[in-house]
């Protein structure tokens, strides 16, 4: 009989009936990658930056020297330099959100369709948002009361300076008739206060967790205490402000004489619920320096909330019979869990960091999920109770230094905050060595005309220096007003809700959810100084701030993300783009392309070098969707017989939008739903090198959910649906399987157009590097058996030496063979070149 061979040859394969045949195509080859033309290459090896596993991370981003996920409604953070867990630095997003990032001066921006953040590369998380007072004083006509004169209206802008120095300054609001005027005065009252001030960052503490920071700075025997994360008001009962015997930190703590002294947080504070823990994870930190140890018997409370004896929350240190203990006690109803443990070698005019923790060890639930800890040491030896408990809504103070009335504490306390939500420390951790930092808040002033004058002639006046002040008295004669010069105060507004963001010449670009076809803008940057031009942040936008998509001449304008790239901004719709030119508002124009093929996956779209333009997802035409490269006019489809095949019937057209891509090096990579899953499950990592004749492979094992590449791919960065982040490692043990299947193009019945062959020899050549590879070879979709019962035949190879497989059983005949090639444990050095030639001898009839 005569013999035949059939050859595999970079990935394609060959089928046998002479001129009946077409060329066929590689249908799948997983975890393999092209190095070398001819060749094919285990894909490069991942390896988890994370040992605890979040929720499905749905977005990552490395910004400088920090990963950032976002993962079911949260937002984390881990240095991309050093190892560890990730650090939860927001919560409550909106569930399941995908995050656009863009990189703007010191911060990555970033938008999910509902929220807005500022992430410093601390890991610092600020909202980003503009806060415009909702009301600001009216002053009245004073020019019966001397000076000033005339009829004046008071205007209210907050100055926010982050932590990492960036500063800006609100919109300018206008108000009601709060203001009185008296004999050459004009008295501010009810001036508002910002509630942004609730936001609290710091690097690794939570977004918006921090209910309570207290420095106690101020003057020595000052009775007033600023709550730095700006929630509540503090009330000082005989405890006074210490600057002799200094802080931990700064120049100020709390003196508590032992007797009578406590704070507290009245229960009629309006956010007295910040307090009430639940079920879930909580922190309460502090410094503390006792000036006298508690006696036998006796108690000293750093932290109380009590409604009786059966409905508290309560931190303290114990003197049980001369050993002393720090306790962490919860009741709620009667039912109730303590913790506690020996303070060994405690002393007296010491300083040392306490804190009371639930959700230590990264859970809520279990006896060893609570926590007390001395200097970043957990103490907790003795359980009591049940761990379930919650912290119970009380109507209560919250006090400092005593418990009710009585367990006073005597020495100092100092920097203490409380977290709501969130676990500061779930491990063993280092004492804070600096103190929690908050934004700065300041209000400033502005006096102008009435409702008759313009925003024009607006004049600063004065700066209120803190978020707690309501009241102003103002005598600035109009001469002193004057010299201000006028102030250029923009009635800003807060940036749409949008899920694209973009900039271009330094410009912000949003696109608003509830009107799709309104493309916003920021502010230009137009300082007259650096610092001015800094202070330009990318929220500065106006009401009237936006243009209408419309006008380029599409009446059904549905955006699909935005692309800044060159000098223009595209805007991608499902059936074109547009593209718009120019940075002056008043010149910039919308301009139709000649691009037929509209964004079917916004989160795909991706700038690749080479080949030059924007690669992206088409939305299906006449059912059909695929790959294509947009040049800025025009676009063209990739053309291959495997993307055919995936995208028409593999791809899931219905959440063709959860799609995901990026450009890595020479790779485009694209994660998309298969069949009926509804978010990504596959990966096609797709070799542009030869464009437009492309190669394309499935990387498989990972569970992809989203993706970032780091500087042309040799940083590549994988977040998964386990909550696992992947990187790039050489170095990785992980396991996987390298399959490679055909997929032949005779189509019908193979047995009317083929002859039925019968498997003879198989050359081969693999570098295994000790490891046992695995052979399987399915004839007509069957995987054939060995006669001794097996489905598989271990292969091994060396260098560049051919195997040569011969005496295959007389049963492996058929009309379609394909070829499977994998290992059940570390590949190590694995390489599967081809052409593979495998003999056959043909049988008629």
């Amino acid at each position: 009989m005569p013999k035949e061979q059939i050859f595999f040859h970079k990935g394609l394969a060959y089928d046998s009936r002479r001129n009946l045949q077409q060329e066929g195509f590689l249908k799948q080859a997983v975890n393999i990658t092209y190095g070398v033309d001819g060749e094919q290459t285990i894909r490069p090896k991942f390896t988890a930056v994370n040992t605890t596993p979040v929720g499905a991370i749905h977005s990552i981003r490395r910004f400088r020297n920090i990963i950032v996920i976002g993962d079911g409604t949260h937002l984390r953070f881990r240095s991309a330099l050093s190892t560890g867990d990730f650090t939860d630095i927001g919560s409550g997003f909106t569930s399941g959100a995908i995050w656009t990032f863009r990189e703007y001066k010191q911060f990555l921006h970033g938008t999910n369709g509902t929220e807005e953040v500022l992430i410093d590369e601390n890991g610092n998380c600020f909202p980003a948002t503009i806060e415009a007072p909702v009301t600001a004083p009216t002053l009245a006509d004073s020019s019966s009361a001397g000076l000033p004169s005339g009829c004046y209206a008071g205007y209210v802008t907050y100055e926010i300076t982050f932590p990492n120095g960036m500063k800006y300054e609100t919109g300018l609001s206008t108000g009601s008739g709060d203001v009185t005027v008296s004999s050459e005065k004009i008295n501010w009252s009810a001036i508002p206060v910002t509630s942004y001030a609730a936001y609290y960052a710091a690097a690794a503490d939570a977004f918006n967790v921090v209910k309570l920071l207290l420095h106690f700075e101020g003057l020595h025997g000052a009775t007033t205490v600023t709550d730095s994360s700006g929630r509540h008001t503090v009330t000082l009962s005989g405890a006074v402000i210490d600057t002799v015997h200094k802080s931990k930190f700064m120049s100020g703590s709390l003196y508590f004489d032992g007797s009578d002294d406590f704070a507290y947080i009245s229960s009629t504070d309006a956010n007295i619920n910040d307090f009430y823990f639940g079920s879930g994870a909580f922190t309460i930190d502090m410094w503390i320096k006792m000036s006298a140890l508690p006696g036998s018997g006796a108690t000293y409370t750093f932290y109380s909330q009590c409604v009786d004896s059966i409905n508290y929350c309560t931190f303290l240190i114990r003197n049980e019979g001369g050993t002393y203990k720090i306790v962490g006690a919860v009741s709620n109803a009667g039912t109730r869990h303590v913790v506690s443990g020996t303070w060994a070698g405690v002393a007296i005019n010491t300083w040392y960091h306490v804190a009371f923790i639930r959700g230590w060890g990264g859970s809520t639930t279990g006896e060893a999920n609570w926590e007390v800890t001395v200097d970043g040491v957990a103490k907790r030896s003795e359980d009591g109770g049940n761990p379930t408990v919650a912290v119970p809504d009380m109507n209560a103070d919250v006090q400092l230094g005593r418990f009710i009335t009585t367990n006073y504490f005597a020495g100092w306390i100092d920097e203490v905050r409380v977290f709501k939500g969130a676990a500061k420390w779930t491990a063993a951790f280092t004492a804070p060595t600096t103190p929690g930092v908050a934004a700065s808040i300041k209000r400033k002033l502005y006096r102008g005309p009435g409702t008759t004058g313009t925003l024009g002639n607006i004049y600063y006046l004065d700066t209120v220096d803190d978020n707690t002040t309501t009241t102003y008295t103002d005598n600035t004669s109009d001469a002193a007003l004057g010299a201000n010069d006028a102030s250029i105060v923009d009635d800003y507004c807060p940036a749409p809700d949008s899920r694209y963001v973009d900039y271009l010449y330094g410009r912000c670009f949003w696109l608003d959810d509830d009107h799709p076809w309104r493309l916003y803008y920021a502010e230009a940057a137009g300082g007259s100084t650096a610092e001015e031009n800094e202070a330009i942040i990318p929220m500065a936008t106006e009401d009237e701030n936006w243009d209408d998509l419309r006008v380029a001449g599409f009446e059904d304008c549905d955006p699909q993300g935005l692309v800044s790239w060159g000098m223009n901004l595209y805007i991608p719709l499902r059936h074109t783009w547009i593209k718009k030119q120019g940075n002056d508002p008043d010149t910039w124009s919308y301009k139709k392309t000649w691009c037929r093929y509209g964004v079917g996956a916004p989160y795909a779209t991706a700038i690749s070098m080479s080949p030059a333009g924007v690669i992206f997802v088409t939305t299906p035409d006449s059912g059909e969707c695929g790959l294509a490269l947009f040049n800025g006019q025009t676009a063209e489809m990739f053309t291959s017989p495997k993307l055919d095949y995936i995208f028409n019937t593999d791809l899931n057209k219905t959440y063709i939008h959860m799609c995901r891509g990026c450009v890595s090096g020479h790779y485009y990579h694209l994660l998309y739903p298969s069949g009926s899953n509804t978010d990504c499950d596959k990966w096609l990592a797709i070799d542009l090198r030869r464009f437009p004749d492309i190669r394309v492979a499935y990387w498989q094992g990972l569970s992809a959910r989203c993706f970032y590449s780091y500087t042309q791919g040799t940083g590549f960065y994988v977040g998964t649906s386990d909550g696992y982040v992947k990187y790039l490692d050489s170095a990785s043990t992980e396991t996987m399987g390298c399959y490679i299947e055909t997929h032949e193009l005779i189509g019908g019945n193979p047995a009317l157009a083929n002859e039925e062959k019968v498997l003879r020899a198989l050359h081969y050549n693999i570098n295994t590097n000790s490891v046992n590879v695995n052979l399987a070879i399915y004839i007509d979709g069957t995987q054939a058996t060995w006669p001794d019962g097996s489905t598989t035949k271990t292969i091994t190879g060396s260098g560049d030496a051919v195997q040569v497989m011969r005496d295959f059983p007389p049963n492996f005949r058929g009309y379609n063979f394909r070829i499977y090639v994998y290992a059940t444990s570390g590949l190590g050095t694995f390489t599967v070149y081809s052409p593979w030639s495998l003999s056959f001898e043909a049988k008629e009839g």
